[in-house]
């Protein structure tokens, strides 16, 4: 069997034996670790849903402080995240119209080059309903601050099933990144 085949029966494995292993909410107190599943088979591919750095922290004052001016949230991404977003959601979608209601960090391990892109189911807090308009944004820390990448989201039977593709797996690999959840109003 090819990897890819192994990791997907090893994820679904863990999807239906242990659906609590996943991230629990969001809105747990920062700096409270919590464990998400492994995207891949045992000791390959691992992520870890964490607690709030000082830095996300910072990174999550700032989305604050741009919201506190009554603005929508999309707009501290910047322009090319919310293109991005906007061709991910349903034409003809208000992009403006998205509310973040969910943020974490996750960090990923055991990233190789031959896995593809991968669907994460996330469980979080908020109760967002299935088919609900939804993205992930994943901002990674890089030289110049935080590179934000729009990801493909939906939710399916209460879970947000996140879209990782191999480019931005590859990117996160040995890296934390800041998974923030966007929808419309719930």
């Amino acid at each position: 069997m090819n990897k890819k085949l192994i990791c997907l029966v090893l994820a679904m494995v863990m999807l239906c034996a242990a659906p609590l292993t996943f991230a629990t909410a969001a809105k747990s107190p920062p700096g409270t670790p919590r464990t998400q599943a492994v995207l891949g088979a045992a000791d390959q591919l691992s992520a870890t849903v964490i607690g709030l750095t000082a830095a996300a922290q910072t990174e999550l004052a700032e989305i604050a402080a741009f919201t506190a001016a009554n603005v929508p949230v999309i707009g501290y991404f910047g322009d090319a995240v919310k293109a991005a977003v906007a061709a991910l959601l349903p034409a003809g979608f208000d992009v403006e119209s998205l509310v973040m209601h969910d943020f974490d960090l996750i960090a990923l391990t055991g990233m190789d080059p031959s896995f593809n892109d991968f669907a994460q189911p996330f469980v979080y807090g908020t109760a967002y309903p299935d088919g609900a308009n939804i993205v992930a944004l994943l901002g990674i820390e890089g030289g110049s601050g935080v590179e934000w990448v729009a990801l493909k989201a939906e939710v399916v039977n209460g879970f947000v099933v996140v879209y990782f593709t191999q480019a931005v797996l590859i990117a996160l690999n040995g890296r934390t990144g800041m998974l923030a959840i966007l929808s419309e109003a719930i």
